[in-house]
């Protein structure tokens, strides 16, 4: 008998549309490559997922990769939030579950800067949950 379920967050309660967000920033297509290609197409992002980058080190890393644009990776950084939204099932979903006598566990990979930022906007389920687990907590 099934008694728990297990989400990840990423594609599954939330969208991820990282390159939607530079576009809705005001960025052109050029800027939108150089950014994504500076910022979330790195290794230095899984990395911070892992939690082994501090933030500074994180926004650091990313200028340095593409130093041109250094304001447009600043203004992604501080609206990483527009890539994340939850979908619009996600609540009924999840009241549903829990209704039905489900516990409801997060197991996710996810960073601190990026957690910090949508924690209240985009990842209210977690008020419904009986635990979770993001990466970056445990390294």
């Amino acid at each position: 008998m099934i008694k728990n379920v297990i989400f990840d967050v990423g594609q599954v309660l939330v969208a991820w549309e990282p390159v939607e967000a530079m576009r809705a920033l005001g960025m052109d297509e050029e800027t939108v490559r150089a950014v994504a290609d500076a910022t979330v197409h790195t290794s230095d992002w899984d990395e911070a997922d892992r939690g082994a980058l501090s933030d500074e080190e994180l926004l650091t890393g990313f200028i340095r990769k593409a130093p041109a644009y250094e304001a447009q990776i600043r203004n992604f950084w501080e609206h990483v939030n527009r890539a994340i939204y939850p979908f619009p099932y996600v609540g009924e979903w999840m009241r549903t579950l829990k209704d039905k006598g489900y516990r409801l566990y997060i197991l996710s990979n996810y960073g601190a800067w990026t957690y910090a930022k949508t924690k209240d906007q985009s990842l209210g389920f977690l008020k419904d949950v009986d635990g979770a687990l993001f990466s970056f907590e445990v390294k």
